[in-house]
């Protein structure tokens, strides 16, 4: 007869059990990396639309005009700035206003204006559209002081 050859295995998950801790430390590692990699990517990749332009400014020096479509910056270094091109529209309320002829009349009036230089307008300016809304009055008022009645209403004319 012949001998029969025993294998014995032993599992050493039975014998040695692993304490929880052990085994919750890949979990432990990867969800911190994990979440750090999407900060970094949210951090890193901007996405502008056609009407906007992103002013870059790197360790705060201004470095380009950027867009529309992808724009990469490096975190923590480089700083981006929105700008929107489109036409902004501005309604001035009615104001009383006396006429080159002497006729008291109420005006009022819509502006409308749009960034033509991206640069120029974070750069040199701390906020435009404030700015634009004030310097609306100074401009507007000698303009209509200037204008006679017949001019602002030809249908007037008789």
């Amino acid at each position: 007869m012949k001998a029969a050859a025993y294998t014995s295995t032993v599992h050493l998950s039975k014998a040695f059990p692993m304490p929880f801790s052990f085994m919750l430390f890949p979990v432990l590692l990867i969800v911190p990396v994990f979440l750090l990699v999407i900060f970094f990517l949210t951090a890193t990749v901007k996405i502008l639309r056609e009407y906007e332009r992103a002013v870059v400014f790197t360790l705060g020096r201004f470095q380009r005009v950027k867009g529309p479509g992808l724009v990469l910056l490096i975190p923590f270094i480089q700083e981006m700035v929105r700008v929107d091109l489109r036409i902004q529209v501005i309604e001035i309320p009615s104001q009383d206003v006396i006429s080159h002829d002497n006729v008291s009349m109420k005006v009022d009036a819509v502006l409308y204006f749009n960034v033509v230089n991206p640069e120029r307008a974070i750069i040199q300016v701390q906020n435009y559209m404030p700015a634009t809304n004030m310097l609306r009055r100074p401009r507007c008022a000698p303009c209509w002081a200037s204008m006679t009645w017949t001019r602002c209403c030809p249908s007037a004319r008789s």
